[in-house]
């Protein structure tokens, strides 16, 4: 989380390399799209713990993709209905945000799956075979 959290400030930073009638679109896209991937990454390491399903981490993940896509899109349309900003670059950031949450967080998810493989309890979704005769 305080990656992510150092990663909000860089990006509110470089705000100013910019042009200003700018700056409002990509913060309103950049600070909600991070801290929308800072949260995904802290759900998405919890569910690859010892006691939960792949299809609990499965619907992480299609819940994650649709919440991302609806942001985007509520915000290009609120930003184009109501002329407050310009909805390209609040897309752009949008977009930039969610590649830069994924390459944070996916080096770490992999890692806590290697964990998770590793111990020996690690087969709730692999049971062992039945050895009824």
């Amino acid at each position: 989380m305080k990656l992510f959290t150092l990663i909000l400030a860089l990006g509110l930073v470089a705000l100013m390399l910019f042009p200003a009638e700018w700056r409002l679109a990509l913060a309103l896209g950049w600070g909600p799209a991070i801290l929308a991937e800072a949260l995904l990454a802290q759900r998405r390491l919890a569910v690859v713990g010892k006691e939960v399903r792949n299809h609990q981490f499965l619907s992480i993940l299609v819940f994650g993709f649709l919440g991302r896509l609806t942001l985007i899109f509520l915000g290009a349309i609120l930003g184009a209905k109501t002329g407050l900003y310009p909805e390209g670059p609040f897309m752009a950031a949008c977009l930039a945000a969610i590649l830069v949450g994924e390459a944070v967080s996916l080096p770490q998810l992999a890692r806590a799956s290697r964990q998770r493989r590793s111990t020996p309890e690690s087969s709730l979704d692999n049971p062992p075979p039945r050895t009824d005769t």
